[in-house]
C-alpha cells in the first residue's frame, strides 16, 4: 500500500468465491472516488469508456475467471468527476 502511494501505482483484487472486487486507496484515488467506495466488478468495468476500452477489459476479465488467462491492457476510464484518463490494468489468477 505505502509503495503504491509513492509510485502513485494502484491495486485491485478480486474474490472468486464471494465475488468481492477490493480497490486499494490508490486505485480509489486514480478514479476520483471516496475512500469508502467498494465497487463491485460491474460498477468497476463501468468505469471504462464505453466501446473499444470496455469491451477490451470484460473479454480480458472474463478469460482470467473462465480460463485462468493473465491479462496487461492498456485502456481509457472516465473518473467519478469526470476526466478521461488512460490507465494500465494488470490481471493475474
Amino acid at each position: 500500500e505505502d509503495t503504491g502511494k509513492i509510485a502513485l501505482v494502484g491495486g485491485w483484487s478480486y474474490d472468486v468465491e464471494t465475488e468481492k472486487l477490493t480497490w486499494t486507496s490508490v486505485t480509489k484515488m486514480i478514479h476520483e472516488a471516496g475512500e469508502e467506495y467498494e465497487p463491485s466488478v460491474k460498477e468497476g468495468l463501468e468505469f471504462y469508456v464505453e466501446g473499444k476500452s470496455r469491451d477490451l477489459v470484460s473479454d480480458r476479465f472474463a478469460k482470467l475467471l473462465n480460463k485462468g488467462e493473465s491479462f496487461d491492457v492498456e485502456a481509457e476510464i472516465i473518473t467519478v468527476n469526470g476526466l478521461r484518463k488512460w490507465v494500465r490494468s494488470i490481471g493475474k489468477a
